[in-house]
């Protein structure tokens, strides 16, 4: 009786052991194929988004300012697809970009036609034309005119700030301290701020231009 037990016991195991050994090598034959097998063991699969992933969704403004929107655990429907399943969802002509920097960590950025909450109120002196002119947003980005100042022809303004207006079309690329110098005089952080400027320039004449 104790024979049959060991013998069933020690043929339980064998067949136990071969099944594993047989399960192992055809999943490291397979290759590409083995994917799934592996899988079973907790392995992703690279470049898929895999359970437990977060999601990071950001918004990027026009003034270079990034917005956290959402992060939390990424949801099902997001689970075992690739990058370029989500970019179909997500296209480039929309304004998102879609990377999967793990399987553990998917970034979706929206570029957003537009400033920041703060950046939004700012107001900056340029020229359109031969007028002084106001945009929104920060100097250097003048995306987004506002007005036209058609009483005020550049040329009849005073001369320093005839050269900072000039100075400011190329302001990108102007090093970091004459960027400095011109945002104290032609950036302002909203428009009561720039208002008082303004007015002071209306009360300039040709006699008091420097």
């Amino acid at each position: 009786m104790f024979r049959r037990i060991r013998w069933f016991i020690t043929a339980a195991a064998i067949t136990l052991t071969v099944a594993l050994a047989v399960f192992l090598i055809t999943g490291l034959m397979a290759g590409p194929l083995a994917g799934p097998l592996f899988s079973v063991f907790g392995q992703g699969k690279a470049g898929v988004v895999a359970p437990g992933a977060t999601l990071k969704e950001e918004n990027c403004y026009l003034c270079g300012d990034v917005e956290l929107v959402y992060q939390a655990p990424a949801p099902a429907e997001m689970l075992g697809k690739g990058l370029e399943d989500l970019r179909r969802k997500y296209p480039e002509k929309d304004g998102w970009s879609v990377e999967i920097k793990n399987e553990r960590l998917v970034v979706l950025r929206k570029n957003v036609d537009g400033f920041c909450g703060q950046h939004s109120l700012y107001r900056h002196l340029g020229i359109y034309r031969d007028r002084l002119a106001v945009y929104q947003g920060p100097l250097g980005f003048d995306q987004r005119l506002l007005r036209v100042e058609e009483k005020k022809k550049v040329e009849n303004l005073p001369r320093t700030l005839r050269e900072k207006l000039q100075k400011s079309r190329e302001f990108n690329r102007l090093p970091a301290e004459e960027k400095s110098s011109l945002r104290s005089d032609l950036e302002f952080i909203d428009e009561t701020a720039l208002n008082s400027v303004l007015e002071n320039l209306d009360e300039v004449t040709d006699g008091g231009r420097e």
